[in-house]
């Protein structure tokens, strides 16, 4: 949740889909896709980032982060992770990133 937007990634038929729920509005919208597959979700410093995943059956730690103007998923948010992770559950306080569970794929 950032603000009054409560975001969810709904993984159907090998592809996330990610929608937006406006609390203030009670209005659905749909997000582009991300890049990856089988992330990990979190927000850090109010934009919404993804974790990891998975591109062309690759496991990959790149983060992106998703620009509001643009509507476009942007690589490289922060350094990438040192270990692949896919499926991981995703925790963020202040500045700090933390993907926890999910496989590590080498």
């Amino acid at each position: 949740m950032i603000g009054d937007v409560v975001f969810v990634n709904l993984p159907i038929d090998n592809l996330d889909d990610m929608h937006q729920y406006s609390i203030n509005d009670n209005e659905w919208s749909t997000l582009p896709r991300p890049m990856v597959v089988g992330f990990g979700l979190g927000q850090l410093s109010g934009k919404l980032i993804t974790v990891g995943g998975r591109e062309n059956e690759t496991a990959v730690g790149n983060v992106y982060q998703f620009n509001e103007e643009s509507q476009q998923w942007e690589e490289n948010a922060i350094p990438p992770m040192p270990t692949p992770h896919v499926l991981s559950c995703v925790i963020t306080h202040q500045s700090n990133v933390a993907a926890c569970g999910g496989f590590i794929v080498e």
